[in-house]
């Protein structure tokens, strides 16, 4: 393994770099094949999916609270989703400008951070209309739902349990980056860091919308001093249906294993990894590592064998079963 991985890496140059992600894309959607079959079980041994991390669905809605997020500052002047009549932006009644904006919809400016407890849900062609009510001015109000989910809402819950999980302890970046604010808030940015440096995590509060769509940050710092955020979901609740998937929500963001003490690999594989690149002989464990959890995974033809396949957007990833085998660029 070592021997081909010096060859790829540092002779012949043949390596396959992280595709992008369309994480708008339904993320469990199987290559179109009708040779291929669904893997029921996993075959890398990921963390346990936590009770925490199943969605509350939306039916099940009353009763709980949800905190309407801080948005970036571009987008405050559009409002939230969030209507005081049940006809939503059909509304026909006038304005009340002190807390709706002309369309209708609630004011950034007054509910930003406010909390709403909803009251009731009801089917709405297939979607759902969903009651709340402002905790703060007792204000009942609507929002339907697209995809089962309604924008710039989080459970509030789920912040506190993300703090008893992780505030003061150590976790690790999946993607090998730590995003930063950028000065006088302009913006984001990113320090690159390797997948196996741990963070610790200094602080864990909401973040803002309406990008990156996980609503936690948790502030984290290196050994070195160098100090960002990494936004995750603690649970599934209020996320778009077709971007629910069976891991834990946080899965494909942090690690709260040092990978470095569960893989005793040598540097070369660390340095493929950490590029976020794949090379042939690579363990599926590696290749989960550097990629992350593929969109489907799949028992698949190839050269007339039937493999195990990781969809990867327009690749495909087919292994034995010792390792990666082949790379299928789909046309």
């Amino acid at each position: 393994m070592r021997k081909s991985l010096l060859l790829l890496l540092f002779g012949t140059g043949i390596f396959c770099t992280a595709p992008v992600r369309n994480y708008l894309e339904p993320q469990n959607k199987p290559a179109p094949d009708t040779l291929s079959q669904p893997i029921d079980t996993p075959s890398v041994n990921l963390q346990p999916l936590p009770e925490s991390s199943q969605t509350i669905p939306v039916q099940n809605w009353p009763g709980h609270r949800f905190v309407l997020l801080e948005k970036q500052k571009m987008f405050a002047q559009y409002g939230y989703e969030l209507y005081p009549c049940r006809e939503l932006d059909s509304c026909k009644s006038a304005a009340d400008t002190s807390l709706t904006g002309t369309n209708h919809r609630l004011r950034y400016d007054k509910f930003k951070g406010g909390v709403l407890r909803a009251k009731e849900v009801e089917n709405a062609a297939n979607e759902w209309l969903v009651t709340f009510v402002d905790e703060k001015t007792d204000l009942v109000v609507y929002g339907r739902t697209h995809k089962g989910s309604i924008k710039d809402l989080a459970l509030e819950s789920d912040l506190e349990a993300a703090k008893n999980r992780w505030l003061g302890k150590y976790v690790f970046s999946r993607k090998g980056v730590i995003s930063t604010v950028l000065e006088n808030q302009k913006g984001f940015g990113s320090i690159k860091i390797r997948v196996q440096d741990s963070l610790k995590v200094t602080d864990v509060h909401w973040g803002t919308t309406p990008l990156p769509v996980n609503p936690i940050w948790l502030l984290v710092e290196t050994k070195d001093g160098k100090k960002g955020f990494i936004p995750v979901r603690y649970s599934w609740t209020n996320t778009l249906s077709e971007q629910i998937r069976g891991i834990a929500s946080w899965g494909d963001d942090i690690l709260e294993k040092d990978p470095s003490t569960e893989y005793a690999w040598p540097p070369e594989t660390w340095e493929v990894i950490n590029n976020h690149r794949i090379v042939i002989e690579m363990t599926r464990e590696q290749v989960f590592l550097s990629w992350g959890e593929p969109l489907a995974r799949l028992q698949k033809e190839i050269q007339g064998i039937q493999r195990e396949c990781w969809v990867y957007g327009s690749q495909e990833l087919y292994f034995d079963e010792k390792g990666l085998v082949t790379i299928e660029e789909k046309k």
